[in-house]
């Protein structure tokens, strides 16, 4: 089984993309980054709850 390292600014990479995913609810559909997001099938939501989840279990 690989093993994942996590990088030593997990608790900053974690805050920084909840900021990232605040501000893009709040520009809503006009949010530049939204079409990013889909055409590379990237689910913020999911990256957040992996890092949240990461942070709970100090799997770092």
């Amino acid at each position: 089984m690989a093993r994942i390292n996590y990088p030593s600014a997990i608790e900053e990479q974690t805050a920084f993309l909840e900021n990232i995913v605040s501000k893009m609810k709040m520009d809503g559909d006009d949010s530049p980054i939204v079409e990013m997001l889909v055409l590379n099938k990237i689910d913020l939501n999911a990256d957040v709850a992996i890092g949240v989840k990461a942070l709970a279990n100090k799997c770092f």
